[in-house]
C-alpha cells in the first residue's frame, strides 16, 4: 500500500488549495494506507477546514497523521521527513496546492508491482503531470517530484540531497540518478496519461527560486558529481 506525504508550508498559498487536495486523495480509486500531513508550522489542526477534511478521511477509513515541525524546515526536508516517518514502502509526494485523479495512487502501485524486486527497492515512479499557468505545453511526461518513491531509495541514496534545500530537490535527485546509475532509476508510470494536477500560481515554491535559479543548477551539478552511497549503506569488507 501507499502512504500520502504533503508538507503543509506556512505561507497563505499553502493551504488555500489544501481542501481540494485532500478530496483528490479521498477519490482515489485505491486508498492509501494512511496520509502523513507534514506540519511546517501551518498550524493545521487549528484549521476548521484541514480539520473537517481529516475527519472525512478517517471515515473513510484513510488514517491521517500529523508531524508538526518545531520550526519552517522547507519543502525538501519535509519530504525526507515524511518518508521517514511512513509507515509503508512506498510514499507518494503530493504537493499541498496540488491534487491527483482518481487513477494516481492505483496506477502506480501497478507500475511497482511489475518490475523486480531490485529495481523497484531503488525506483523513482512518476507520472505525467498537468500545469494549470498559460505555458504552450501544459501537459509533460518527465520525471519531477510528482511521484511515488520508496523508503528503500531513500536509504540508499540519501533522499532529497540537503544541498538542494534553495529549491528543486527533485531535479537533484533525479540527476544524481540519471548520472549514477547505481543510484537506482526513474520509471514513468502510465505514459500518455495525465494523473496529477499542478496549479501554478505566484506563490507556488516554484515561482519563488527565480533568484536562486543559478545556484539550485550548479547545486544540482556538483551533488551529481559527488554522489556516493551513503555511509551507512556501506558494509565492511
Amino acid at each position: 500500500m501507499i502512504t500520502v506525504v504533503i508538507p503543509v508550508g506556512p505561507k497563505p498559498g499553502h493551504k488555500q488549495w489544501l481542501e481540494e487536495c485532500l478530496s483528490s486523495v479521498r477519490d482515489q480509486t485505491l486508498a492509501p494506507a494512511e496520509v502523513l500531513i507534514i506540519d511546517d508550522m501551518a498550524d493545521v489542526d487549528a484549521d476548521p477546514a484541514f480539520c473537517r477534511w481529516r475527519d472525512a478521511l478517517v471515515m473513510r477509513g484513510i488514517p491521517v497523521r500529523v508531524w508538526r515541525s518545531p520550526w519552517n524546515i522547507g519543502v525538501a526536508t519535509a519530504f525526507n521527513i515524511g518518508v521517514g516517518l511512513s509507515k509503508t514502502e512506498c510514499v507518494f509526494m503530493l504537493g499541498a496546492d496540488d491534487a491527483i485523479r482518481p487513477e494516481c495512487l492505483s496506477r502506480c502501485l501497478y507500475a511497482y508491482e511489475h518490475v523486480d524486486a531490485t529495481t523497484r527497492s531503488r525506483a523513482l515512479f512518476f507520472v505525467g503531470v498537468h500545469y494549470t499557468d498559460e505555458r504552450p505545453d501544459p501537459d509533460q511526461f518527465i520525471g519531477c517530484n510528482a511521484c511515488m518513491v520508496t523508503r528503500s531509495l531513500w536509504a540508499h541514496t540519501g533522499g532529497f540531497p540537503l544541498e538542494s534545500a534553495s529549491g528543486a530537490p527533485d531535479a537533484a535527485l533525479i540527476s544524481i540518478m540519471i548520472g549514477n546509475p547505481a543510484a537506482g532509476q526513474t520509471i514513468g508510470v502510465a505514459e500518455g496519461q495525465i494523473l496529477y494536477d499542478v496549479r501554478s500560481h505566484p506563490g507556488q515554491d516554484t515561482a519563488q527560486r527565480g533568484p536562486w535559479q543559478g545556484v539550485i543548477h550548479s547545486t544540482r551539478d556538483i551533488v551529481t558529481r559527488q554522489w556516493a552511497s551513503p555511509e551507512w549503506c556501506r558494509k565492511d569488507p
